[in-house]
């Protein structure tokens, strides 16, 4: 909020739950645990932080001196792994066990970043680079594990599947691309999209994806290997223009 707050709110009855306070700073990114009970924050203070969304308590506090420069990753599919690239070109990606004062790894990339995923089991987490690069890297130990290569272009977004091993990635050249992420092999390029692509989604058995365009065109693709994908379905959504 632009009162520099952050309100929780019960969705059914509409109530707010919880008023967090940054004390002035202004906050830049949330996210909740896949657990639902506790929130990580982003603010102009130069911090991460831990709160328990139970009583609205922080339970801990990560500075970072380069925060304004900073992309944040977010968290682990448990909740318990933090990751942001930080630094005056973002080549370093800090790696926090949430609660503990020091980074877990910190991994000096070589290339600007431009976004961070965990996979679901959070062993990996994958890396997208200005230079249009994908690194995959080792959560246990901090090695790389691969370096993908395919798109012409920037790319916008980035997301594992939910189930087995693979990885979809939306880029500003028009085009899905899905990978493995075992051998780095480009399994699927997805044509259709007209602009940018701006944001995907999964199913929840990992078949489906669905990509979105900055015109508002959103295809649903069937995300299983194959030669020559076409989108089963396509739709136009309205954009809130300002």
């Amino acid at each position: 909020s632009s009162d520099n707050t952050l309100r929780t709110w019960d969705v059914a009855t509409g109530t707010n739950q919880q008023t967090l306070t940054e004390n002035g700073f202004q906050l830049r990114q949330v996210a909740v645990t896949a657990d639902g009970k506790q929130l990580v924050t982003v603010s102009n203070d130069r911090s991460v932080k831990q709160w328990n969304l139970a009583d609205g308590k922080q339970l801990s506090r990560i500075p970072f001196p380069t925060i304004s420069k900073s992309v944040f990753g977010g968290l682990s599919h448990q909740g318990d792994l933090l990751a942001v690239a930080s630094g005056n070109n973002t080549e370093v990606i800090n790696l926090w066990k949430l609660g503990e004062p020091r980074p877990k790894h910190r991994i000096n990339t070589g290339h600007p970043i431009a976004g961070l995923a965990f996979n679901p089991s959070s062993s990996l987490l994958a890396s997208v680079h200005q230079n249009n690069e994908i690194q995959i890297w080792s959560v246990q130990d901090g090695t790389e594990l691969l370096t993908l290569q395919g798109h012409s272009q920037p790319i916008v977004q980035l997301i594992f599947s939910p189930v087995g091993n693979r990885m979809a990635t939306a880029s500003e050249d028009q085009t899905v691309k899905i990978w493995d992420t075992e051998t780095g092999e480009e399994i699927l390029t997805l044509r259709g999209h007209q602009h940018t692509v701006t944001s995907l989604s999964y199913s929840q058995d990992g078949q489906r994806l669905a990509s979105a365009d900055s015109q508002g065109i959103i295809r649903i693709w069937d995300a299983r290997p194959r030669s020559a994908p076409q989108p089963e379905e396509s739709a136009t959504a309205p954009l809130n223009k300002r």
